[in-house]
């Protein structure tokens, strides 16, 4: 999604994005009361996450990890873990620290974090339902300058693709508020103007009324329900070709499927 940034928070250092929304590894500023020897392992942790070195970053953390389990700021150290094994494309094993994290912080925003991790592996897992349910959660402690722009995003794009297209509306609203400029805010535009409760599949965009109706024929002879209709914009009229109406995501997937064999770059909107 992007050009990777930073974000600052209280005891905390963001050193980049996973998977195209915001991660933070933090620089032990929280740890307090851990023993200073595991303090710095952290911190070293954190270099090591920094500079891409992602096994030396899970042999810091690990012993932390268990001289220090039932600590709330070993969470810290949960997190910079999970960070390193999805790195490492070890996406199961991130959970289980992302998830243990979350259960042991008592810090809002390092708990904010962990739940934006745990709402990235739901999305990208298809599950839109637990994602949006993670994002909520993390929403009142991210900072307020990017990239917490992407997560409301995925937030917001969480919900329509559950079928609750009304909140995702309303999420995507508070990310064009408070981030009015971005490639985020971009996206959050197009998807916010969407002017209906479900997803369709845009099988083409045709400069003549007769040549969309004559391509929403052919689809429907072969079984996609489909129609044409007008569109202006920025002085310009064009005929949209659309398919279906599908309630949630996955069932507009599974529409898409059939359609590319006959339209290989239909796409799902919003």
């Amino acid at each position: 999604m992007g050009t990777d940034h930073g974000w600052r928070l209280p005891g905390t250092w963001c050193v980049g994005l996973v998977a195209g929304v915001a991660v933070a590894s933090l620089a032990g500023g929280g740890c307090h009361r851990l023993p200073e020897a595991a303090v710095r392992q952290i911190r070293q942790a954190h270099q090591a996450y920094r500079h891409r070195q992602y096994a030396r970053c899970e042999r810091l953390a690990s012993p932390v990890i268990a001289a220090h389990a039932a600590e709330p700021d070993t969470a810290e150290a949960y997190y910079l873990r999970g960070l390193a094994r999805l790195r490492t494309d070890r996406k199961q094993a991130a959970k289980t620290d992302f998830e243990k994290g979350r259960r042991l912080t008592d810090r809002a925003e390092l708990k904010a974090l962990l739940h934006a991790q745990l709402g990235n592996l739901e999305y990208e897992a298809g599950q839109y339902e637990r994602a949006a349910g993670h994002y909520r959660m993390a929403e009142a402690d991210l900072p307020p300058h990017p990239p917490s722009d992407r997560v409301l995003l995925r937030y917001g794009m969480s919900l329509q693709r559950s079928g609750r297209f009304r909140e995702g509306k309303r999420v995507l609203a508070r990310l064009l508020l408070r981030f009015p400029s971005g490639r985020p805010a971009d996206q959050a535009r197009r998807k916010v103007t969407w002017p209906h409760d479900y997803h369709r599949v845009q099988c083409g965009v045709y400069s003549k009324a007769e040549t969309a109706r004559a391509a929403a024929r052919r689809l429907s002879d072969r079984g996609v329900p489909a129609s044409s209709w007008r569109q202006t914009r920025n002085g310009k009229t064009r005929y949209v070709v659309q398919a279906g109406r599908y309630r949630t995501y996955p069932e507009a997937r599974r529409a898409l499927e059939e359609i590319r064999p006959i339209v290989p770059d239909a796409f799902i909107m919003p």
